[in-house]
């Protein structure tokens, strides 16, 4: 008997520029889990119908931690998530319909993870920064679909590792934004069988969440998320400088050079 793959488990966080003189950046400020934020993507270009990816309102406990769920429209996957002390930590999901194949069928199916997937620490000091090798169980709970047997997965492991970059400038059908790159691989084993490996590479932005995912599963296409729009305000712009006009005359104007603003999501007073 298969086990499924990993959840895609699609990443909201958001992590500042790194700032002069700061020790270090705290994530949580940065993850907007609010109930009823919501963030629509551009599947592959526009090849696929877009999805909206929905923070749900209260919380779900997994294995006795509060989580907040994050809500696929394309799959009906549900997400559970925490950020806090902990750092950013992906605790399990939610998949509405999984065929396992005979002699499972279709199965509603419950992940968890133990301990939880950290993305990110609590605080992020240097860039690149690294998670390192992270290992552990996950357990599996199926519900029968469509008059599918009762059925049981046991034996199933993961392994990955997630790193954040420096930030770098993004273009998505929203417009552009200075992000910060982060990338997770993650294997599923069952009884030292690898199933599945996933790979992410996906741009966050301070105060919006994920604008653009890149995801890579064995055996599956490529597919490519980029932001089209959200509900998250965001007025206040990436930095930009104005050049400096060196020898400047006094009672003089002079045009300063041009300068894209990037990072906002919605009207901005000048």
């Amino acid at each position: 008997m298969k086990a499924s793959g990993l959840s895609r488990g699609l990443m909201v966080l958001a992590v500042l520029l790194w700032p002069l003189g700061v020790s270090a950046i705290p994530v949580a400020p940065y993850l907007p889990l609010v109930d009823g934020n919501a963030w629509t993507y551009q599947v592959n270009g526009g090849a696929s119908a877009n999805q909206t990816s929905t923070v749900q309102s209260g919380t779900v406990n997994v294995n006795g931690v509060p989580t907040k769920r994050i809500y696929s429209s394309s799959t009906g996957e549900t997400d559970n998530y925490t950020n806090d002390a902990n750092g950013v930590r992906f605790h399990g999901a939610f998949l509405p319909s999984v065929n396992f194949g005979s002699p499972c069928l279709l199965q509603a199916e419950t992940q968890t993870f133990s301990p939880p997937f950290v993305f990110a620490p609590a605080d992020i000091p240097s860039f690149p920064n690294s998670t390192g090798t992270q290992s552990g169980s996950v357990s599996i709970a199926l519900s029968p679909l469509s008059g599918s047997p009762t059925c049981a997965v046991t034996g199933v492991t993961y392994s990955g590792s997630a790193t954040m970059n420096a930030p770098e400038l993004v273009t998505v059908p929203m417009g552009s934004f200075m992000a910060v790159r982060g990338v997770r691989t993650t294997t599923v084993s069952q009884n030292a069988t690898v199933l599945s490996t996933q790979n992410r590479t996906y741009w966050v932005v301070s105060g919006v969440g994920t604008v653009k995912e890149v995801m890579t599963d064995s055996g599956q296409p490529q597919q490519t998320l980029a932001m089209l729009s959200t509900n998250v305000v965001r007025t206040a712009p990436d930095a930009f400088t104005l050049g400096a006009v060196p020898g400047a005359a006094l009672g003089t104007l002079y045009t300063s050079n041009p300068v894209t603003i990037t990072g906002t999501t919605a009207a901005a007073s000048i």
